[in-house]
């Protein structure tokens, strides 16, 4: 049984990848501290009404962006999630962690100059490892 899912969580990590890499150096510690909180709360909300949404009815649902690499009839991969409850539940749990080491890593490293390349990453780290819960190709698996 398959349901169609409204919202697609990650994509609000990787916007915000983007976001930080580009203005990390406008914004500072503190700005990029308070985008990368305000991403992992929006993200763990929708992941939440997600979670709602598809550990009642037991449920799953795909989402395809379509192909990202053709080979002689032999190799075909598409970027494809698979968004089920147990993704969910530890995308929930990954993000959660991330809110976390970003209070941390702030407070902790602050006085450092890299502090701001130190949020970036933990956020890139995260987005991918959320990524990675929800890939359904082999080929994407090994990309991400």
């Amino acid at each position: 049984m398959t349901t169609a899912s409204f919202t697609f969580p990650p994509l609000f990590l990787l916007l915000n990848c983007f976001f930080i890499s580009i203005y990390r150096e406008w914004l500072g510690p503190y700005g990029t501290y308070i985008a990368s909180m305000l991403t992992c709360i929006l993200t763990l909300g929708l992941l939440l009404c997600e979670i709602d949404l598809f550990y009642d009815a037991s449920s799953y649902s795909f989402v395809d962006f379509g192909r990202y690499f053709y080979a002689l009839d032999v190799v075909d991969s598409h970027f494809i999630f698979c968004i089920d409850s147990l993704a969910l539940f530890a995308s929930a749990l990954v993000v959660l962690l991330t809110a976390f080491a970003l209070t941390f890593g702030l407070e902790y490293m602050y006085r450092e100059a890299f502090v701001t390349r130190l949020i970036y990453l933990l956020n890139l780290f995260a987005t991918s490892v959320v990524f990675l819960f929800f890939s359904y190709d082999y080929f994407f698996i090994l990309i991400s």
